[in-house]
């Protein structure tokens, strides 16, 4: 056992991370909360990506955290689905499925880069979900003010309108003395 193998305890440590699992036989499952992987499969995770640059699905798990992960089709294996999330800035891939016992069973997870076309799709409709947000809070914002403005008297809506027509024709008047200068 070499000082950076992981033998149990905290799961969010970064050993538990980033580091072979020993604290187990190797195919044994590993069970975290609402999760379940093959200890095996999870050091062969960090093996694969080379050189202790690799990570392990206590690492992988935490992609269901992102609030804006999605679930896409998986063509290789359609009784499988691929959750898109970003952990630590990085854009991230679990292919999973659910168990009998209601746990989300981590098969497989690997880093792409922000080019991927899963990445792509992962922006987009995060874009999308941000943009759609924006738009409610600027129809919020205009029930406000239509509210604001419903309330005020004939005589005030008069005094506002005579403002914001007065403030118009400066900044026409403005532009036009720009403009012959």
């Amino acid at each position: 056992m070499n000082n950076l193998d992981y033998t149990g305890g905290n799961p969010n440590s970064q050993e538990a991370f980033f580091s072979k699992d020993v604290s187990g036989l190797e195919n044994e499952d590993v069970i975290v909360g609402d999760f379940i992987w093959n200890r095996g499969k999870s050091n062969e995770n960090i093996i694969d990506t080379g050189d202790g640059k690799g990570f392990s699905f206590y690492y992988a798990r935490h992609v269901f955290s992102d609030n804006d992960n999605i679930d896409v089709y998986n063509e290789q294996n359609p009784n499988n689905f691929k959750t898109l999330g970003i952990i630590d800035k990085n854009v991230m891939v679990v292919i999973n499925c659910e168990t009998e016992n209601e746990r989300i069973r981590i098969i497989s997870a690997w880093e792409v880069d922000n080019n991927n076309p899963l990445a792509v799709r992962y922006f987009r409709k995060k874009n999308m979900k941000k943009d759609k947000k924006h738009f409610q809070e600027n129809i919020e914002e205009k029930r406000e003010k239509s509210k604001f403005i419903s309330q005020m008297t004939e005589t005030e809506k008069r005094e506002v309108w005579e403002r914001v027509t007065k403030k118009i024709q400066e900044r026409q008047f403005e532009k036009i003395y720009e403009n012959s200068n």
